[in-house]
């Protein structure tokens, strides 16, 4: 979420960035570097007069979040989530919030020259972290075309390109990527193990 935030800084013209984080510490750490423009410590007050939600959660929180923030979402705002599933969730969204609000799963990747770094430092937010990279946009077929352009145009923002998917597509498209070669390193070392 704080990589989107710095990622957009440039347009401060174009965007206001309210953040949201449970922790006072961190939350006032990321307004003080940039990332955000206000901080709100209460979430629905968060949403309430936004046009765009980006959910930067584990996917155990969405539901809860999803429900939290649900009335207080204004008609025609589009709710981003960048977790790692995406068909459950879409389904899930759509039962979940009010009509005229719209749900949109993107798979964010990052800028290959992070591609090195250790482990644990990709997750230090940075402006450039989607620059030159992909942003898998899932939607289903129903979902409004502007909130889809609106999608299409924050990643292009963030200096992405974006691809369109159908979420089961883009959940095969991650399990190829990144699960299978988890999958097959696991195996591996059991096989080299025994």
């Amino acid at each position: 979420g704080a990589s989107f935030g710095l990622a957009l800084a440039g347009h401060k013209d174009k965007v206001f960035r309210c953040g949201h984080d449970p922790e006072p510490t961190r939350a006032k750490k990321m307004e003080k570097e940039g990332a955000f423009d206000k901080i709100f410590f209460n979430l629905p007050e968060s949403v309430r007069e936004t046009d765009i939600v980006i959910l930067a959660l584990p996917v155990d929180q969405i539901e809860d979040t999803l429900k939290f923030i649900s009335q207080d979402l204004r008609p025609g705002a589009v709710v981003i989530d960048t977790s790692p599933l995406r068909a459950g969730i879409v389904d899930l969204a759509a039962k979940i919030l009010p009509e005229n609000r719209h749900f949109i799963s993107m798979m964010p990747t990052i800028n290959s020259i992070y591609f090195d770094d250790l482990p644990l430092d990709y997750l230090t937010p940075r402006a450039d972290l989607f620059k030159n990279s992909e942003m898998v946009i899932a939607t289903q077929p129903t979902t409004h075309p502007d909130a889809v352009k609106l999608a299409a145009d924050l990643a292009h923002l963030v200096d992405s390109k974006a691809y369109f998917a159908d979420p089961a597509e883009a959940d095969g498209i991650c399990a190829r990527v990144e699960l299978l070669p988890k999958l097959v390193s696991a195996a591996l070392l059991i096989a080299t193990l025994k």
